[in-house]
């Protein structure tokens, strides 16, 4: 019946948001050390300054975020890492202007909170951005779980459609069906036993021909 395929469906479904909804909450939690690498080359402006941001996902408490920067201008290039909250600066961690074409630090990331990397380069300076860390490779998980909650209750609303409502109007429809049957075999039943219960009356005229 569609009906049961349907209330399959629909459970497989809720399977796979409750999967979804565990794998929101549990996989960003996994902390791995991480690295990433950028490559910006050389390109004039039309502005005199380019600005490029780099983001990235929530750190361990108290693990170790490195930075390097390399293969632009001396004094062409400024930089910024800060601590954010949503759209939000928590914290400077550090920022400068290099006078040397190589630069490096290290700082303590706080737990809790993404970092986000600014850089501005001058005169179409190019760089060479490489920063490394301790953070989940699942973060982006995060933002399906109020999908996950969304396909959960709405599976659990077709499921219950599917597996109660609709059998259950079934099974009122066959009820109805068979008391209409039955009511119709009853009425043919009487008319019956009446005709074979009846007294034919044939009048003296009849007989005598």
């Amino acid at each position: 019946m569609k009906a049961t395929r349907a209330r399959k469906a629909s459970l497989l479904l809720l399977a796979a948001s409750i999967a979804l909804l565990v794998a929101t909450i549990t996989l960003p939690q996994i902390r791995l050390p991480q690295s990433e690498l950028h490559v910006v080359p050389a390109a004039p402006s039309a502005s005199g300054y380019q600005i490029y941001g780099y983001g990235v996902p929530t750190v361990s408490d108290g693990s170790l975020f490195s930075v390097k920067l390399s293969g632009y201008t001396p004094g062409l290039l400024q930089y910024s890492l800060t601590s954010v909250a949503g759209n939000s600066v928590v914290a400077v961690l550090s920022s400068g202007r290099p006078s040397t074409s190589n630069s490096s630090f290290t700082v303590v990331a706080r737990g809790g909170y993404s970092l986000e990397f600014s850089v501005i380069a001058y005169n179409g300076t190019g760089y060479t951005l490489e920063y490394s860390g301790v953070w989940s490779p699942f973060d982006f998980l995060a933002v399906y779980f109020a999908p996950a909650v969304f396909l959960i209750i709405a599976s659990l609303a077709a499921a219950y459609y599917f597996g109660t409502r609709i059998p259950r109007q079934l099974n009122e429809e066959a009820v109805e069906k068979e008391l209409e049957e039955r009511r119709h075999r009853q009425g043919a039943s009487t008319m019956t036993s009446q005709v074979e219960g009846s007294t034919v009356v044939v009048h003296p005229r009849l007989l005598k021909n």
